[in-house]
């Protein structure tokens, strides 16, 4: 029993002192440094600014970070208040001064990594900020002046001196180009037309009485980009003589038709203006357009009909008298149709648009005399593009869809009146007495083709080639346009 008891003991011993020795290596691990531990500090740079002028209560401030395992987050203090953070690159900050005054502060940006390692950069900047009010509704001018773009803006009565930049597209830093006392610039500096140039201005009185830069705006300057191929016609009765080409047309051929409402014919002529025949004998006719079969539209203003005719003459269908109900016209202008041939037809004297289907049956109207919305006032012009009807007057377009429903109007500068209207390839064409304005179908680039080389342009067409055919009823001539 003894060496039982004995036994016992040397083996709690010994299982004690193993315990003991385990539990004492664990603590002894305890106390060595993990191996591997991050303490590497990040790399911090202030690229921009540095010990700069900052003139603008809003400024950009651009800083890089770097890490041996990761970059955590990089904060920015102006002065100790914190003006931003980011957690990922690029570390380009956006600071609002606008609570702080004109003064010198100390701007620091300060790195943390993954590892909790932290460092920070200084550099000094001084706050001059804007005392004056900022020029608004600044407008520049969209090839109307050829070959310059002219600003002008609406000023504070406290600004006496004006400064104009433009924007330099290889710095991507708009650059001052000059300076005036007035609220209008003119830059003749543009080397590209057609070209879009992005201007800011601003008030700078003094270095201590100036305003914010204003919200950009873009213009270009014009390129007259056609020649004039041809021009035939004269005042008189004979053939290839008018007394009033107001409309002229082209068929799928490029031949060009000219209606002549006061001599009462419409003549045809070869795509280069040689005179071919006498197309119709008809009592003051006014547009006429070439349906995808060959039928024609034709419009006369004596009766206020319409009628579709075949090539060899025949009327197909005849509809119209004069009043103001359905299917009545008060004096025709334009007429167009979109890709299913309904028509759509100007009634000038009675304000309106009215559609029809290819049969000539009644289908909507819209329109009254007024200057609102959707309404006219001896409207001209008419022309579909896609899903939308285009419908001019005086010196608005003013856009619709295919049921009459208003879509938005679009004002074009520097003209009187917009007499006609033709598509062709997502352009928009326009007759405007003086001038022939092409436009895309956003309206943003306006071209002034040929400016005050007419003496009333009145109609246009665009044939095959794209070339430009102009009815100048004032001169009594058609122009046959080409791009040079």
């Amino acid at each position: 029993m003894r060496w039982v008891n004995i036994s016992k003991q040397i083996l709690f011993f010994s299982t004690f002192t193993i315990l003991s020795f385990i539990l004492s290596s664990c603590e002894e691990d305890r106390t060595v440094p993990i191996e591997g531990l991050d303490k590497t500090n990040p790399v911090i740079e202030i690229i921009e600014p540095l010990n700069e002028e900052i003139t603008s209560e809003t400024f950009e401030v651009l800083v890089e970070a770097s890490d041996n395992v990761g970059i955590e987050k990089v904060e920015l203090f102006l002065d100790n208040q914190l003006v931003g953070n980011l957690w990922s690159p690029p570390y380009n900050f956006t600071v609002n001064a606008s609570n702080f005054s004109s003064a010198e502060y100390t701007l620091k940006a300060v790195a943390t990594d993954s590892s909790d390692n932290s460092v920070s950069i200084e550099t000094t900047i001084t706050l001059i900020l804007p005392t004056m009010n900022t020029p608004f509704h600044l407008q520049a001018s969209k090839g109307e002046f050829g070959g310059k773009i002219v600003l002008n803006w609406f000023k504070d009565n406290q600004a006496k001196n004006n400064q104009v930049f433009r924007l330099n597209e290889t710095s991507d830093q708009y650059e001052l180009i000059g300076e005036t006392e007035d609220n209008y610039f003119v830059d003749t500096t543009i080397s590209t037309a057609m070209t879009n140039y992005y201007y800011k201005v601003r008030v700078y009185n003094s270095k201590s009485a100036f305003s914010e830069l204003s919200s950009k705006v873009y213009g270009f300057t014009n390129e007259d980009l056609y020649d004039v191929m041809t021009t035939f016609g004269s005042q008189g009765s004979d053939n290839g003589q008018f007394y009033f080409n107001e409309h002229v047309s082209v068929d799928a051929e490029d031949n060009i038709y000219v209606a002549d409402a006061n001599a009462n014919k419409i003549e045809m002529f070869s795509k280069t203006g040689e005179y071919i025949r006498k197309f119709r004998s008809i009592k003051a006719p006014r547009d006429i357009y070439f349906l995808q079969n060959g039928n024609v539209l034709i419009t006369r203003s004596k009766d206020n009909k319409i009628s579709i005719e075949n090539k060899e003459g025949n009327k197909i269908v005849e509809w119209g008298a004069t009043g103001n109900g359905n299917g009545q016209f008060e004096y025709f202008r334009q007429i167009t149709v979109d890709k299913d041939e309904n028509i759509f037809v100007v009634d000038h004297g009675n304000h309106r648009i009215q559609k029809f289907d290819k049969q000539g049956n009644f289908i909507l109207k819209w329109g009254q005399n007024g200057t609102s919305d959707g309404s006219f006032q001896y409207p001209w012009g008419i022309a579909v593009l896609g899903e939308r009807v285009i419908v001019s007057n005086k010196n608005a377009l003013q856009i619709f869809d295919l049921e009459g429903n208003f879509i938005e109007k679009v004002i074009i500068p520097n003209i009187r009146e917009i007499y006609d209207i033709a598509v062709k390839d997502d352009k928009i064409y326009l007759a405007c007495i003086k001038v022939i304005i092409r436009t895309d179908i956003q309206f943003n680039k306006m071209e002034r083709i040929k400016e005050d080389y007419f003496s009333i342009a009145s109609g246009i067409d665009i044939n095959s080639k794209n070339q430009i055919i102009v009815s100048d009823v004032g001169d009594r001539r058609i122009i046959i346009l080409d791009e040079n």
